[in-house]
Order: structure tokens, then sequence, then C-alpha cells
């Protein structure tokens, strides 16, 4: 089964890229994994970027609910601390139903 895949070669200015038709049928299975492997890198180019991109949206929004909760427990001390204050009991109850349940 022969197949032909366009195969980028570099060495040209950034923009500036030859195409080179390449035989699959004629590569040996390592030379058709380096064209695979470059096909991929070529299909995914700039993938870097959008990762670095989500990691300043999450590092951001980590900054953010960070200084929400501040200021949350300056402004209303009594609702910030009372969630923690009844975790014990609202356990206890969810243990004691399961433990029911089951």
């Amino acid at each position: 089964m022969a197949a032909v895949v366009e195969v980028e070669v570099g060495g040209g200015a950034a923009g500036e890229r030859e195409l080179d038709e390449v035989d699959m049928s004629d590569l040996s299975p390592e030379e058709q994994w380096r064209v695979e492997h470059a096909r991929m890198h070529a299909k995914h180019r700039g993938h870097e970027a959008m990762h670095a991109e989500m990691v300043l949206i999450l590092i951001a929004t980590l900054v953010v609910a960070q200084l929400l909760l501040v200021q949350w427990k300056q402004r209303h001390p009594r609702s910030y601390n009372e969630p923690k204050s009844n975790l014990h009991l609202k356990r206890r109850e969810t243990l004691s139903k399961l433990a029911a349940v089951w």
C-alpha cells in the first residue's frame, strides 16, 4: 500500500519552508516514524504557547480567589468562620447516614 505524504523540510527562513512529497512505502519503519513524528510536530505547532496561557490563567485565578477569601475573612468573619465550626457536625451526620444506608 503506497502513500504519499507532504513533509516540511527546514532550512529556510521562519515562514519559508519547502514541502517535499515522500512515498511512505519506500521508507524504512524508522524513517516512516520520523516522517509521522515531523507531521505531528507540524500539526501541533504553537501548542506550548496555549499551555503557557493556561498556566497564567490558572495563576491569576488562584490569586484572585485568595484575595477574595482574605476580603471575606476581614469583612465578614462570622460567616467566614461558621462553616469551619460546624464542619465536624456535618461530617458526623454524613458518616452516620452512610452507615445507616449501608
